[in-house]
């Protein structure tokens, strides 16, 4: 009885046996990865320039920090915002154009300028603040304002095609009544940056990107 016991046994793990390696035994395939690249040399590329504050044109390589630095050859010509600026008077219009070109080869693009304003105090203050303190700047209607807290976005509500430019405003026009400080005129700042994105997503998500872009 024990060896016909054992016989059994035997056979049943020799079916457990034989189950095992049936599961294992399921007709597979597998393909060769398609690898598709996705590589494009297209891209957005503006410039900012202001040829009438420091002489510099698009195309032209600036020496020093830009807006800071007169154009070599041109410190003595007083038609220029940088020079004026340095002995301006109330009542003055001190030229100033700050322009953005798009230099991108291929893709049009919507644009922006970011202003910052600074005061005698060196406290960053707003476009408002600005006007009322120290002089008006000549901004179109085709620029929308959206004010944050560390300057203003004015977003251009026109497409940016290729080889084109636009300019944000062309004058400082300094207050006729402007305060003097200690017996001094005061000095202030403003300082421009530029900003783009790709035409093809719309104005509405143009315009958000842009905002995010310029936080």
């Amino acid at each position: 009885m024990k060896k016909i016991i054992r016989k059994l046994l035997v056979m049943y793990a020799l079916v457990a046996i034989v189950g095992i390696g049936a599961s294992f035994a399921y007709l597979k395939d597998q393909t060769e990865p398609l690898v598709n690249s996705f590589t494009s040399n297209r891209s957005i590329r503006i410039e900012l320039k202001e040829p009438s504050w420091d002489g510099y044109q698009f195309g032209e390589e600036i020496t020093g920090t830009p807006g800071s630095m007169v154009k070599p050859g041109y410190e003595d010509d007083i038609t220029l915002g940088i020079n004026r600026a340095k002995v301006y008077l109330p009542g003055d219009s001190i030229n100033k154009n700050p322009t953005i070109k798009n230099v991108s080869k291929t893709d049009n693009a919507y644009v922006a300028f970011k202003l910052i304003f600074t005061n005698n105090e060196g406290l960053t203050i707003t476009r408002a603040q600005f006007e009322s303190s120290y002089g008006k700047l000549n901004i179109g209607s085709e620029f929308e304002e959206v004010i944050s807290d560390n300057g203003s976005l004015f977003i251009y509500n026109k497409v940016l095609n290729t080889e084109q430019s636009t300019t944000l405003f062309t004058k400082v026009d300094i207050n006729k009544d402007i305060a003097l400080v200690n017996g001094k005129l005061p000095s202030f700042i403003v300082e421009a940056t530029g900003y783009a994105v790709q035409d093809s997503i719309g104005f509405e998500s143009a315009k958000a990107e842009l905002i995010t872009l310029a936080k």
